[in-house]
């Protein structure tokens, strides 16, 4: 199969481009996406103590989608803290929209640090990425609890934006690091 070819051209010749062909596209575009994810969680981690506090040069992210550039960040402080708006981390692609200041320093850093460039980003062959910023926190919406005294069960149902995961949101809820069960519904 493709997968294992893929392997071993990588066991061959190391990671290059020869063994990332042998991949179906759709794998390659995951392990793409699957960078993306790191780096914006790496952001988020180094930012973790400050995510819900709007820094000058901040790109921030309405209710609506829109977003804007930060200029001051203690006159959109009380915007953050009623959630209307959300400061926004990288999904980095070639043509991203950059923050400014200490957010940009962290974010150069933080792809610096992953030998990469917002240029490499451009990969061609299908895989390139323009980029995109996601909020570093979400609303859950359609939120509703029930709880089956008789199997012990509490049944949770959320409707989140797009880019969010369920197992995020039941981790804080729970205040837990394990992965728990549950079964995703589509409305």
């Amino acid at each position: 199969n493709q997968e294992r070819s893929a392997l071993r051209a990588v066991m061959k010749d190391g990671p290059s481009w020869k063994a990332l062909r042998k991949l179906p596209q759709k794998l390659k575009l995951l392990q793409v996406s699957s960078v993306q994810s790191l780096l914006f969680n790496r952001v988020l981690d180094a930012r973790f103590d400050e995510y819900d506090r709007v820094w000058d040069g901040d790109i921030c992210r309405l209710e609506n989608g829109a977003d804007f550039l930060v200029e001051q960040a203690a006159a959109e402080q009380p915007r953050c803290e009623a959630l209307e708006i959300s400061p926004t981390g990288p999904i980095f692609g070639h043509k991203m929209r950059n923050p400014a200041g200490r957010e940009l320093e962290l974010e150069t850093g933080i792809l610096e640090q992953a030998g990469l460039t917002p240029e490499m980003w451009e990969i061609g062959k299908g895989l390139s990425q323009k980029g995109d910023r996601r909020p570093f926190r979400f609303i859950a919406s359609e939120v509703d609890a029930k709880y089956d005294a008789d199997a012990r069960a509490l049944t949770l149902g959320f409707t989140l934006p797009k880019g969010c995961y369920a197992t995020v949101l039941l981790k804080e809820i729970t205040k837990s690091g394990e992965d728990l069960a549950f079964s995703p519904q589509t409305r």
